[in-house]
């Protein structure tokens, strides 16, 4: 490969970065401040804004327009997946719920416990699939028992997986990650 191809490449990248990024931080500000229920058309609107911007862009700097708009696609395109399956896993995952349970937790409940106050609280029949998440989790390494009586906490991937889920459930103002929490004294 020479260097003018890797160079392309890099090019194309550092496009494709700057794009992606950009319609972020865009989302992130209209979203500062004002938590709407409209993220999926917030996300389609800036994706075809951003798509016809980069076409007027194209027209007046004589671009290799086939590169170029492959380049835009594949940007706007990971933006919408990244903008719709992170806020749907979050506020919809059994697995992340048990994550928060155990932090809300503190160290302080077994599987069985949290599952217990989960039922009384949040009026969960199915603790079979509950357990099998607070199992793979275990299994994972998202979470750990700390002493003989199986209570359990986070690790620090488990940390990290928590405080990115609550960062996203804040940003996306998810709903169905407030109403999953435990109230533990």
């Amino acid at each position: 490969m020479s260097y003018k191809s890797v160079k392309v490449i890099y090019k194309n990248w550092i496009l494709f970065l700057l794009i992606f990024i950009s319609l972020s931080i865009i989302l992130a500000i209209i979203r500062i401040g004002r938590y709407t229920n409209f993220l999926v058309e917030e996300i389609a609107i800036l994706s075809i804004i951003t798509i016809i911007i980069c076409y007027l862009i194209r027209k007046r700097v004589k671009i290799n327009s086939t590169i170029f708009f492959l380049i835009v696609y594949s940007a706007v395109t990971s933006f919408i997946i990244y903008g719709l399956v992170v806020p749907a896993a979050i506020d919809r995952s059994r697995s992340l719920f048990v994550v928060q349970w155990v932090n809300e937790g503190n160290g302080k409940y077994s599987a069985q416990e949290l599952i217990k106050i989960a039922q009384d609280q949040l009026s969960i029949d199915d603790s079979k699939s509950i357990r099998q998440r607070f199992n793979e989790q275990i299994a994972r390494k998202v979470i750990a028992n700390v002493n003989e009586n199986e209570d359990l906490k986070l690790t620090f991937i488990g940390v990290l997986t928590y405080e990115s889920a609550n960062f996203f459930a804040d940003f996306y103002n998810l709903q169905g990650w407030y109403k999953n929490s435990l109230k533990i004294e």
